[in-house]
């Protein structure tokens, strides 16, 4: 039985796509309509159902048939918005996407997928590349650059362009659900190589980290990683008008758990990045009061555009 949920979609997207073909349908609309009724269900699977067999295997089915709609026709400017699982989200050329999605294993365990598209070009085709989630093998992810076969895999919220050096690199803004009793909230950096494949990570984050006893070190980071108590949320995203990355400041608190001595807490305070001369420079107090949670200064944001869809408490 744990196999006919699945059996049972793949008869019904091929007798489907049979048909189109049988009407002479085109491709570039009919069968990304079809494909995304498909991974709507999968993707309704993937974040309701309660055995995880089902759930792994919903999800193995949902990463193969979305990289089978992205190849067809015209995938690029179809914009697949059913999928609640999945942001989307596009530079302001809308010359790529970057879309990433999420699977509950079991309560210490995540697992993350994404893909980037780039759109065709007058002499070049558009590009899919799958990303790998390589992020539970890493050690230290905040000092390294990584490719689409070893990517730290998070859920991205945001999206922001900048330059460096002349060259347009993005910050993306993820979510990482991690374990049980901590979450991760980062910025990714995404530039592309001179083969048009994507790279992320690269040295353009100043941070100053500061430990007792230790006097304040200037770090430079690949990428930022906050981790906090999963009893509470954070904000981390950049403020349109603030011109500014914005976060929370946070402090240590007892866990109240054997395995984990402490837990990192929001203290009300904001901590924040500016971008000077192609780095995003650190800033220690970016105003002169405490907020209360959740009492942030901006609207709180939309995972993407897409009719206000929110996937997590950003």
């Amino acid at each position: 039985m744990k196999n006919l949920f699945v059996l049972i979609l793949s008869f019904v997207m091929l007798q489907s796509f049979a048909q189109v073909a049988e009407e002479g349908g085109s491709p570039s609309a009919n069968l990304l309509e079809e494909a995304e009724g498909i991974l709507q269900e999968l993707g309704k699977t993937i974040l309701t159902e309660k055995d995880q067999e089902l759930r792994l295997e919903a999800a193995d089915k949902f990463n193969e048939e979305f990289l089978s709609a992205l190849e067809l026709p015209d995938a690029f400017s179809y914009r697949f918005d059913s999928l609640t699982n999945v942001s989307i989200l596009y530079p302001k050329d809308s010359t790529f996407r970057v879309m990433s999605w999420q699977l509950y294993v079991d309560m210490d365990e995540y697992k993350y997928f994404g893909v980037i598209q780039t759109k065709a070009k007058k002499k070049e085709q558009g590009q899919i590349f799958p990303l790998m989630d390589y992020s539970s093998r890493m050690r230290s992810p905040d000092h390294i650059s990584l490719s689409k076969d070893n990517w730290y895999g998070a859920l991205y919220y945001n999206l922001k362009e900048f330059k460096h050096e002349g060259k347009k690199k993005y910050l993306l803004f993820g979510f990482d659900a991690y374990k049980f009793f901590e979450k991760r909230k980062l910025i990714e950096v995404l530039s592309f190589d001179e083969d048009g494949d994507p790279v992320f990570g690269s040295p353009v984050i100043e941070y100053v980290k500061r430990r007792n006893n230790i006097p304040p070190q200037t770090l430079t980071y690949h990428r930022f990683i906050l981790q906090y108590s999963s009893k509470t949320s954070i904000n981390l995203n950049y403020n349109e008008y603030e011109e500014k990355v914005l976060f929370d400041h946070l402090v240590s608190m007892a866990s109240g758990h054997p395995d984990i001595p402490y837990v990192m807490i929001p203290d009300g305070s904001y901590e924040g990045f500016i971008l000077k001369k192609g780095i995003w420079t650190y800033e220690e107090k970016v105003f002169d009061h405490k907020y209360e949670q959740g009492d942030f200064p901006r609207p709180m944001p939309v995972l993407d555009a897409r009719k206000g869809k929110s996937i997590i408490d950003k």
